[in-house]
């Protein structure tokens, strides 16, 4: 992304520029250099043919081939595209027909077509293209929201506005409406009158003015959310193309010989490594300022080989931020905390935490209490300890939380957050079923006995001492109220003057029942709460959001004022055999951008933003 630039086309005005290379110019070469080639007829002559004849193309669904029936047109092809499915079969192109601007700025890289088969046809081939220059104009919004600008509609011109098929693909892609204007073909004509219209002195010499009232809107496309989710795959494998390829896409070197260029080829897979790491960088950045993270849960991975899940975790990430770089999490937090600047009222609320680049990992232990089921132990997490150097934020659901704090201290843990409903609420009665949350079987927040209370602030005390931080989770159906005794100033100690702190740094919301993974996000309740939580504890409070979340609900979270998000399925387990690391980071990207619209509402909650 390049920008923002203020006043740079007219004063008071600031332009954020993304840019592509080869949009409609890689469709036309398709189409001219490949499916028509030694065809009869000129392959361009009828690249501007008339919306009666696409629409009468389409609803007869007349299909011509090279050869037979003169050349293919665009409105043959479209028609053919219309036929699949998105994901085009797992046809997929890479649209760096002269290099890439945005986000790679990568001169050298090359367009590409892969995934073909002996059913590939015309179709496969023309979709892939066209949802390829969609993907890169997604990826060009990607980069803006993750900065903080959300556009809330796209305004579009050119050769793509005469097919349908290819605005409405747009549209369902970015999630956002299509706004399509009158004489969108020749919009480089009408944006000269327009200049000339205002240096003449018409509109009052005011070229705002003249856009106003010389560009009318046609037509306006709105996106399919449905569509839209189905392209996510597909979007995916786009993404991955670049990183994978960019060692063999690089244009031939002149000299050397047949080991020169394995050599070049080692150098370049290195390069093209490096460049995935610092192609996060942004991200990296975007996430800092928004104080957002992503917690892959273990309790998705691959329990026959979790260290090589964590390893596929940690590709395209910038190495000094995977776990050893900067602040130190939790542990370092509690020193700034110790440290604070002293006050002449030490009851005025504590400024947030530093927040941490270190990456997060979920580590769930449970003892089979609260129906749950039993997972893993302080020997796993020792044993996982040295191939992984993220910040372990361990969930422990058990009877006795106090009799594991130390074991996890030593087995390298660095952050417990203990579950309420273990120590204040009262057990299920016996026999229930074990899908029956105590909540649901008559004991809610609140129901138990009267040393509950005081037994969750010992264990809550324990973990501060031990691990300088302490969390409480909360179950579906205990409200967020229940934590507003531990969220009070006071309860966490700090030094003499400085500001007092309460006995919680962190607050987990549990998004779908208790202890199994893969189920579905429970949204009323969970933003709900979160909303609660962040005018309770405010925003120094980090809150954790644990179930069901992918990168919808990621924005949805980061918007009601969660930080981290617990994310197992949909990292460790994603469709269309995505990687664990890509998947991580669309989680992480959805995230920021959920928390950038949240910061831009806060500063102007009247305000609409507008592409």
């Amino acid at each position: 992304m390049f920008g923002s630039y203020g006043g740079a086309l007219l004063p008071g005005l600031h332009v954020v520029e993304g840019g592509q290379t080869s949009t409609g110019s890689a469709v036309a070469w398709l189409r001219g250099r490949v499916l028509n080639a030694g065809a009869a007829g000129d392959a361009e002559d009828d690249q501007k043919e008339g919306d009666e004849k696409r629409r009468k193309t389409a609803a007869n669904g007349a299909v011509a081939v090279a050869g037979a029936g003169g050349p293919l047109s665009y409105a043959q092809l479209d028609a053919l595209a219309a036929a699949l499915s998105p994901g085009s079969d797992g046809v997929v192109a890479l649209d760096h027909f002269q290099g890439n601007r945005t986000p790679h700025t990568d001169p050298h890289s090359r367009g590409c077509i892969a995934g073909l088969t002996l059913a590939t046809g015309p179709g496969h081939l023309h979709r892939a293209l066209l949802e390829a220059v969609c993907f890169g104009t997604e990826a060009v919004l990607e980069a803006m929201r993750a900065a903080g600008f959300r556009p809330a509609a796209l305004s579009v011109a050119g050769g793509a506005t005469r097919s349908p098929l290819w605005l409405q693909m747009h549209a369902d892609v970015s999630g956002l409406p299509l706004l399509v204007p009158a004489g969108a073909s020749d919009a480089p004509a009408l944006g000269c009158a327009i200049l000339a219209a205002a240096a003449a002195g018409y509109h009052g010499g005011d070229v705002v003015r003249a856009a106003r009232a010389m560009v009318r809107m046609d037509r306006a496309l709105e996106p399919d959310a449905a569509r839209g989710r189905e392209y996510a795959p597909a979007y995916a494998r786009w993404k991955g193309l670049y990183p994978a390829l960019k060692a063999a896409l690089r244009p031939p070197q002149e000299g050397g010989g047949a080991g020169a260029g394995a050599a070049a080829a080692v150098a370049a897979a290195k390069e093209a490594s490096a460049a995935a790491a610092v192609g996060a960088l942004p991200l990296v950045a975007a996430a800092l300022e928004h104080r957002v993270a992503v917690a892959p849960s273990l309790l998705a991975a691959d329990f026959a080989n979790p260290a090589a899940d964590l390893a596929r975790l940690e590709v395209g990430w910038p190495t000094d931020g995977g776990g050893d770089g900067g602040n130190d999490g939790d542990a370092d937090a509690a020193a700034a905390d110790a440290a604070a600047p002293r006050s002449d009222q030490p009851t005025q609320p504590p400024p947030p935490r530093p927040w941490t680049t270190r990456r997060w990992l979920h580590f769930d232990m449970f003892d089979g209490s609260l129906n749950t089921q039993i997972t893993f132990g302080c020997p796993l997490l020792e044993r996982l300890r040295p191939v992984t150097r993220r910040l372990v934020d361990v969930h422990l659901i058990a009877r006795e939380p106090q009799r594991h704090l130390a074991q996890l201290k030593a087995a390298g843990a660095d952050a417990v957050t203990v579950q309420y409903e273990n120590l204040v609420v009262a057990p299920p009665s016996e026999g229930a079923e074990p899908s029956v949350l105590p909540q649901e079987a008559g004991a809610g927040a609140g129901a138990g006995d009267a040393d509950g209370p005081s037994r969750l602030r010992e264990a809550c005390a324990e973990a501060r001492r031990l691990f300088g931080s302490a969390g409480v989770a909360l179950a579906l159906g205990t409200p967020a109220e229940a934590l507003a005794p531990l969220l009070l100033p006071g309860g966490g100690g700090g030094a003499a003057g400085a500001p007092s702190l309460p006995l919680i740094d962190r607050a987990l919301v549990m998004a779908v029942p208790l202890g199994f993974g893969g189920l579905k996000f429970q949204r009323d309740e969970t933003l709900a709460k979160v909303r609660a939580l962040r005018e309770m504890g405010g925003e120094r409070l980090v809150i954790v959001v644990d179930g069901g979340i992918g990168p919808d609900e990621a924005v949805a979270c980061a918007e009601a004022g969660a930080n981290v998000l617990v994310a197992g399925s949909s990292v460790f387990r994603a469709k269309g055999s995505v990687a664990p690391a890509d998947a991580e980071r669309a989680v992480l990207r959805a995230a920021a951008e959920g928390a950038a619209a949240r910061r831009l509402a806060q500063r102007q909650p009247e305000a609409a933003v507008v592409a």
